[in-house]
Parts: C-alpha cells; structure tokens; sequence
C-alpha cells in the first residue's frame, strides 16, 4: 500500500495537518528468500532524528516486539525476517507511545534522563517528568546505555583544543566547565603551545572570559586568577585590561 504523504504526525493519532511535530513514513526493502530473507529499514536514520532518538533504540524495539534478529552492517540497519513497512509504523507507534510522549501534555519533545536509578522521560514543553514501564526488554537496553553514556562523557578529559584562534580556544574549553584541578595544567600547555609570556597569556585569559559585561562576570570569573601562582602580576595585567575595555567603551 502506497503512503499518501511522505510525512506523519507524532503520534499519527493527531489529525491536523499543521503540526509541528512530524516524522517521515518508514522506507523498507526485503531482500533474499527463505531462511536468507531480510528487511533493510532505509530512512530509519532519519526517522530518528525527527524523533530525536538514537537508531539503535528503534531498531531493537523492533527486534525485541517481533522476536528477530537486528544487525548494522555496511550502512545498513537490518531485521532478520520480511516486514512491511505499515507492521513497523504500527510497532513504531507503541515505541512513541512508551518512550516520546510527555504523560501530562502528550508531547513528543522529551529527553531521557536517570533519575533516581529511573529511566525517564523529561518534558521539555512542560516540565514534567514521566517513568518509564520497565515491562519491555528495550528498557533495560536504554538505560545501560544512557548510564555507560554519561560514564563516558564524566570520563573524558577535558581539553583545550588548538584548532581556533587562542581566544576561542579558551571559550571552548571553558565551556566544557573544568574542574579547577583540570584548569592549572591545561593553561600550561596551551601557553607553552603558543609561546606566550606571562602578561601575553594573562591577556588571552582575559578576553575570553570577559566582554562588555565585565561587571557580571567579574565575581565568577576571577576566580580563575585566584589558581595561579603569580597573583600580583595576573591582578596587575587584569586591571590594566579592564581599563583598556573601559577605554574603548567611552570611545
């Protein structure tokens, strides 16, 4: 059966063709025969992101409720039997169900979270929060994942990188939000990098932590100085800064 349009509402249960929230329809191919038969899911990527939820999640849903087998292999994420594209709608429209929509305002725009050793959903249109049944085996995949996820971003060391102009470097970095453990070494390499002298890389410090609004930024922020060894000189360049901005401000 040939879809009508090339794209549905999330959930297709909502009849109006204005909304907001759409996904495209299921693109699928069934090849080989017999015990060789296969069915290659095309735009499931795609369909993801629309739902913003990873492939994988999807892909083992599928799995999972029809009791096959889901591999990715060249490209291709595939489920081990031949299934038409309106079964995997209908499947898709129990995972949206269970882990999209908002259980007070049947929103789709959630995100998961861990709370309190509970996977769940957190609203972004009202705030709510929704708990997850944890009666079907994609749950427990989810949440290992998100756990092993946030494990790995908590792990990952927190760098400056050398690709932008020095200034942008810092803001990236301080963007990462270092620990001040992580601060002292990092501003080491970075200044042995770019071969800067003391009052240079106190300047470099100062532009990326500060603009126009320096008088809103000057609590948090100095706090940074207060690291460093030398703390007359970095309070000495810093003051001759703010005075340059200040300058120019009346210019």
């Amino acid at each position: 059966m040939q879809m009508k349009t090339s794209l549905a509402n999330v959930p297709r249960k909502v009849i109006d063709p204005n909304y907001r929230y759409q996904m495209p329809f299921l693109k699928v191919k069934v090849e080989g025969k017999g015990k060789m038969v296969k069915t290659i899911v095309e735009n499931i990527d795609e369909v993801a992101k629309s739902l913003e939820r990873n492939t994988e999640y999807i892909m083992k849903f599928f799995a999972f409720d029809l009791g096959v087998q889901y591999s990715f292999k060249n490209g291709k994420h595939t489920l081990g039997s031949a299934r038409s594209a309106e079964e995997l709608q209908k499947i898709l429209d129990i995972f949206i169900d269970k882990f999209l929509l908002c259980d007070s305002c049947s929103n789709p725009e959630t995100v998961f979270q861990i709370s309190k050793n509970q996977l769940t959903l957190s609203c972004k249109a009202c705030g709510s929060r929704t708990f997850v049944n944890y009666s079907h085996r994609i749950t427990d995949f989810i949440e290992k994942k998100i756990i092993a996820e946030n494990k790995e971003k908590k792990n990952q060391q927190k760098v400056i990188s050398y690709n932008q102009t020095p200034v942008e470097s810092l803001k990236k970095f301080w963007k990462l939000d270092p620990k001040e453990d992580e601060i002292i070494p990092q501003v080491e390499i970075f200044q042995e990098h770019n071969q800067f002298n003391n009052e240079q890389l106190i300047q470099v410090l100062f532009q990326s932590l500060f603009n126009k609004k320096i008088l809103f930024q000057l609590e948090q922020n100095c706090k940074i100085y207060s690291l460093f060894k030398d703390k007359e000189q970095f309070q000495q360049t810093t003051l001759f800064c703010i005075e340059q901005l200040c300058e120019k401000e009346e210019d």
